[in-house]
C-alpha cells in the first residue's frame, strides 16, 4: 500500500522546532515554531522543489514489494554524552521538527517498497561484539549497520559488510548519497560502506567556523569577512591577521589564562584540528592513474600546513591554545557564546548551544592553507554515522533498497528540515549566512587514506597529539613511522584484494 504525504502536514511539521546533536544532549526539545517560514523559491521550473534543489527520479523501480520483510538495522545509542539515536528512531510524531521528519522518512519508506523497519540500539562497547557474533553465527540478527564512523570502516577488512557495488538499487550518484565520498572509497569495485542522507550526523556533524558578529565589527571594522570568503582570500594567514592584537587580560593578574580575551580559542583536538587539515586539503591518499591510492601523507603540503598551525599555537598570544580533550572543545564554545573570543570552529550542530548568544554570529567555511588552494573544503567528523548492509543479512536486496528509500526519503524531508529550515532560517543571523552554509556543505569531501587512518596507525591523529604537547616534530614523526605505516598500508590493500577474490 502507497502513501501520499499531505503537503499541509509536511510544511506543519517543518515550521515545528528542531532537534539536533552538539556536545552535550542531541535533543534540544524546542516545541516552539520556527521564527521564520522555510525559505522558498519561487519558480514555476518543475524540475527544481521549494528550496531549489534538483527533484530527482526514484532508483527502485514503481511497484516494488518486498511483502513486508522484516529488516533490523544496529546503531549506536550514546557516544559520550550524545544520543544518536536521533537519527533513525522516531516511534511517533511529537511536534519536534527532526523527529517528525525521521517518523515520516520511515514511514514512507516502509510502505513504499513493502519492509518492516526494526531499529536496535546499543552502545558503542557492545556494538562490534553483536555484529562479530551474529556474521560467526550467520543468523541474521542484522541487515544494517549505521556505525561510528573511525572505528567501523576498519571491520570492513574482517567481513562485516557487503560489497554494496554488488546489490540492486543502490545508486551513488543520486543527490542523497555523497558520490565524492562513493568514489573516494571504491577500490577494486568494492565499497563497503556510504555517506547518505539517512545519516542525519554526517550533515549535522560538518565543520564550519563561527564569528561575533559584533566583536568583528569592533576589531576589523573595514573587513567585510563574507567579501573576503567569497574572493577565495580566506586563508590561514587572513584569519592570523585579523585576531592580531585582540587579546585582553580581563582579569588583570598578568597572565594569558582561560579567563582573558582571545581572538579565537584554539582546542588540540579533534575539533577542530581534524577539520582543519581537511579544510587545508592535506590528502592522506592520492588515487593513482590505476585507481589504487597511494599514500603521500607527511609530504611538503602537509609540512607547511602543521607548521602554520604550530606557528598560531605556540607563537600567537591572541589565541589561546587548549588541550586534547573535552574541557578544551566546551570551554571554547563557552567563550565564544559569553562573548571573549571572536572566533570558533565547531560543527553545524553546536548552533544548538549559540542560539541564546547575546551577540548576532555568522558563519564561514574554515580557512584555506593559501589563496592558491582552489576551494573551500570540510568534512564530518569522525563520530558521524557510515551506513552499511551486514554481511550475514539474510535479506541484502531488501535492506539495499531500504538504504536507497532512506536516503531518497531523508533526502526529501529529514535534510531540508535541518538544513534549511533549523540551520538556515531558525539558527541563522543574517541572510549572507543561508550561502555561506551552501558553500560550505559543497565543500564536503572525503579522502581514502583519511577514512581509513584507523588501519593505518591513527596517522591523522598526530596533529592532534603534537599541538597538545606542542611539539614543532611533524615531519620527523611521520618519517620515522613512515616504514610502518607503509607496511600497514600495503597490508590494508591486500586485504581490499582478498576481499575481491
Amino acid at each position: 500500500m502507497k502513501k501520499t504525504v499531505s503537503l499541509i502536514l509536511l510544511l506543519s511539521m517543518l515550521l515545528t522546532a528542531f532537534s539536533a546533536c552538539s556536545n552535550g544532549d542531541n535533543t534540544d526539545n524546542d516545541t516552539q515554531a520556527a521564527t521564520t517560514a522555510p525559505p522558498t523559491v519561487e519558480t514555476a521550473d518543475p524540475t527544481k522543489d521549494e528550496y531549489g534543489r534538483d527533484i530527482v527520479e526514484s532508483s527502485i523501480p514503481e511497484g516494488t514489494d518486498f511483502e513486508d520483510t522484516e529488516l533490523t538495522l544496529l546503531l549506536r545509542d550514546m557516544h559520550g554524552t550524545l544520543d544518536f539515536t536521533y537519527e533513525f528512531i522516531a516511534e511517533e510524531e511529537n511536534a519536534d521538527l527532526i523527529n517528525d521528519n525521521v517518523y515520516l522518512r520511515n514511514r514512507e519508506t516502509e510502505e513504499s517498497i513493502g519492509v518492516k523497519l526494526n531499529f536496535q540500539a546499543t552502545s558503542e562497547g557492545e556494538f562490534q561484539n553483536l555484529l562479530k557474533r551474529s556474521i560467526s553465527a550467520n543468523d541474521g540478527a542484522y541487515d544494517m549497520a549505521a556505525f561510528y564512523s573511525y572505528f567501523g570502516v576498519s571491520w570492513a577488512l574482517e567481513g562485516y559488510y557487503y560489497n554494496l557495488l554488488d546489490l540492486e538499487y543502490l545508486d551513488f550518484d543520486k543527490p542523497w548519497w555523497n558520490s565524492d565520498f562513493a568514489n573516494e572509497l571504491t577500490l577494486n569495485d568494492q565499497l563497503y560502506f556510504a555517506v547518505g542522507d539517512m545519516a542525519l550526523s554526517t550533515i549535522d556533524r560538518v565543520y564550519a567556523l563561527f564569528f561575533n558578529k559584533v566583536l568583528a565589527a569592533e576589531y576589523f571594522p573595514e573587513t567585510n569577512l563574507y567579501d573576503v570568503v567569497n574572493e577565495g582570500k580566506w586563508t590561514a594567514d587572513m584569519f592570523t591577521s585579523l585576531i592580531k592584537d585582540t587579546y585582553q587580560d580581563l582579569n588583570g593578574n598578568s597572565d594569558a589564562d582561560e579567563d582573558d580575551f582571545y581572538g579565537w580559542i584554539a582546542p588540540a583536538a579533534s575539533i577542530p584540528i581534524d577539520g582543519i587539515q581537511v579544510g587545508f586539503d592535506i590528502p592522506v591518499t592520492e588515487t593513482g592513474s590505476d585507481g589504487i591510492p597511494q599514500y603521500v601523507y607527511g609530504g611538503e603540503r602537509s609540512a607547511t600546513g602543521y607548521s602554520k598551525l604550530y606557528e598560531m599555537f605556540t607563537n600567537n598570544k591572541d589565541i589561546y591554545p587548549g588541550k586534547y580533550d573535552m574541557d578544551s572543545i566546551n570551554l571554547a564554545i563557552n567563550k565564544f557564546v559569553n562573548g571573549t573570543s571572536v572566533f570558533l570552529i565547531d560543527l553545524f550542530c553546536t548552533t544548538t548551544q549559540l542560539r541564546d548568544m547575546e551577540d548576532d554570529y555568522g558563519v564561514l567555511p574554515l580557512f584555506k592553507l593559501d589563496e592558491n588552494q582552489k576551494e573551500y573544503c570540510t568534512t564530518s567528523d569522525d563520530v558521524s554515522s557510515f551506513v552499511a548492509v551486514v554481511s550475514s543479512s539474510q535479506n541484502p536486496e531488501a535492506s539495499a533498497a531500504a538504504m536507497e528509500k532512506m536516503s531518497e526519503t531523508s533526502y526529501k524531508y529529514v535534510t531540508p528540515a535541518y538544513f534549511e529550515v533549523a540551520l538556515k532560517t531558525k539558527y541563522a543571523r543574517g541572510d549572507e549566512d543561508s550561502a555561506m552554509y551552501d558553500l560550505i556543505i559543497e565543500g564536503r569531501k572525503y579522502n581514502f587514506g583519511f577514512v581509513m587512518s584507523s588501519s593505518c596507525g591513527n596517522i591523522t591523529h598526530h596533529w592532534r597529539s603534537l599541538l597538545d604537547t606542542r611539539k614543532d616534530t611533524f615531519v620527523s614523526t611521520i618519517e620515522k613511522q613512515a616504514k610502518s605505516v607503509n607496511k600497514q598500508f600495503e597490508k590494508l590493500l591486500e586485504k581490499f584484494d582478498k576481499l575481491a577474490e
